[in-house]
């Protein structure tokens, strides 16, 4: 049976210490049809080195910048270049479960989706388990994401044909940005699989490891992108903030 080709984006900057897992739980999928668009963002480390390992891998196109440029833009040359009908992305500290592009797309081409996210789990630096993230909506609409990001972005699975007119814009938490102002602007029939699929790495250079940072963004964003009222924008804030406590309570 043809399976459809699913675009993996994975942006990268300095990323020596976690690439190696990253690169090879996405080449390990059950789900073979796949291109994996490696970013290389201007990394100054052994980045270049290990991704030499995996350049002669059939389903790997590199990408090599010669300067760095952001996730956020690094990202949206991955969106340029990809070729399939289905988008994924994965940061290169993070890892996948060997069947999560399998589980996805089949729930997806059941339901007539294009949008799948899952649960997922929180990892230390040495992939010891934190918490499992599974108190989620099941479905996703607009006015749920608004009150917080329950939808890390190596969880989802997106059908190019939604997001190929969208980018990602260089804001804090561009992920986030971007699926507000796709779920507010078009149909996205969006559902959570109820599987665990992934493994979120926490460290000290992650995102969530700086949360009054992290705040500090989601009020910009409100404000900013979704020209939300001062009040508006603090009854959703402290939402934001109160979800991000419990969900990095472990």
């Amino acid at each position: 049976m043809n399976q459809d080709l699913v675009s993996v984006i994975m942006p990268v900057f300095n990323s020596e210490r976690f690439l190696k897992d990253a690169i090879e739980s996405v080449l390990g999928q059950t789900y073979k049809n796949i291109e994996l668009l490696i970013i290389n963002d201007g990394s100054t480390d052994y980045t270049n080195e290990i991704i030499s390992n995996f350049k002669s891998n059939k389903f790997v196109v590199y990408i090599d910048l010669n300067e760095n440029v952001g996730v956020a833009e690094a990202r949206n040359i991955g969106l340029r270049h990809a070729k399939g009908k289905y988008i994924a992305f994965i940061d290169s500290d993070d890892i996948w479960c060997a069947n999560k592009l399998d589980i996805q797309l089949c729930q997806m081409k059941q339901k007539n989706l294009n949008y799948s996210f899952s649960y997922y789990e929180l990892i230390d630096e040495n992939k010891n388990l934190l918490k499992i993230v599974n108190k989620i909506p099941s479905r996703a609409t607009y006015q749920s994401l608004i009150k917080r990001n329950y939808i890390p972005m190596l969880t989802v699975v997106v059908s190019s044909e939604l997001i190929r007119n969208y980018r990602f814009n260089s804001v804090g938490h561009e992920d986030y940005a971007l699926w507000l102002e796709l779920f507010r602007t078009q149909n996205v029939r969006a559902e959570a699989c109820g599987q665990v699929l992934a493994k979120y790495r926490v460290h000290d250079s992650s995102i969530s490891a700086n949360k009054i940072q992290s705040a500090r963004w989601v009020w910009h964003l409100y404000r900013e992108q979704e020209k939300m009222s001062f009040m508006s924008a603090c009854i959703n804030w402290m939402c934001y903030v109160w979800y991000g406590i419990k969900k990095h309570s472990y």
